[in-house]
């Protein structure tokens, strides 16, 4: 710090000189012999000056905090991530994830899993999954993302027309957000 004090010294010294140098150039240019500089002109000569040195220390504070963040994309890259899966055991049968929380702004990813000898089918409710016509159909080793709250909100089916779906499992992950402070 008291490098950038001498600095900005240094600096309100050297503009106020030149401002001085430019101001008796004047004079003289144009035929005035001034016995003394005014006092006025000393004092406009100095505010000059300091404030060349404010801006001059406060651009400097800004470089510096510039070159301090740190930019990251959104959301920010994360510590790790939780997964969970679910077996459809039985054909005609829904089954709901747990109550996981999906964090703001993140995606809950599903997937069957490749050796899953049929397809699954994926809902919002128990009556939407257990009907082909509402429900996503999901086959092996697909992934599906979907924007939810939580993982609650996906239920998974085996429906009897699909083909033989006992044992099969569906997959779901998402990140976890870093934690902050201790």
């Amino acid at each position: 710090m008291a490098d950038d004090s001498k600095a900005n010294a240094a600096l309100a010294m050297g503009t106020g000189a030149a401002v001085a140098g430019a101001l008796l150039w004047i004079t003289r240019a144009k035929g005035v012999v001034a016995q003394s500089f005014p006092p006025e002109a000393m004092e406009l000569l100095v505010a000059i000056a300091n404030s060349v040195a404010q801006v001059a220390a406060d651009i400097k504070t800004l470089l510096e905090r510039l070159a301090s963040l740190a930019i990251q994309g959104f959301p920010p890259n994360q510590s790790g991530w939780v997964v969970t899966r679910i077996q459809a055991a039985a054909l005609d049968q829904w089954y709901q994830f747990p109550d996981m929380v999906v964090p703001e702004g993140y995606t809950l990813l599903l997937k069957a899993a490749p050796a899953n000898a049929a397809v699954i089918f994926v809902g919002p409710s128990r009556a939407e999954v257990t009907n082909q016509e509402t429900a996503w159909p999901l086959l092996p080793n697909e992934m599906l993302r979907l924007q939810v709250q939580n993982f609650n909100q996906v239920f998974v089916a085996g429906i009897t027309a699909s083909g033989s779906a006992v044992g099969d499992w569906v997959y779901a992950t998402v990140e976890v957000p870093r934690r902050t402070g201790g």
